[in-house]
């Protein structure tokens, strides 16, 4: 429920407060604020943008997740090359 600016703000923080550690910042459902606060990643939905989409539009190295819910939706996030998938209900 947090608008962008606050959400970006939240996240600059935990980039900031994690730099040089081995964990990485994933924002969720919100490319651009991850991408604009410097995250390691972003974590989309069945019903965000797609990872072939997000591919276009994030550097190398940006982590890209998906959430699956079916043998469809994983296999799809396999060929649009998601870096991980989270498995749901």
């Amino acid at each position: 429920t947090l608008s962008a600016g606050d959400l970006e703000d939240a996240a600059r923080a935990w980039v900031s407060h994690l730099h040089g550690l081995s964990t990485a910042v994933i924002v969720n459902d919100r490319i651009d604020v991850a991408l604009a606060a410097g995250a390691e990643g972003a974590h989309v939905g069945q019903h965000d943008m797609p990872i072939r989409t997000a591919r276009e539009i994030t550097p190398e190295g940006f982590l890209l997740g998906v959430s699956t819910h079916n043998r469809k939706e994983l296999l799809l996030a396999q060929e649009e090359s998601a870096d991980y998938v989270g498995l749901g209900a």
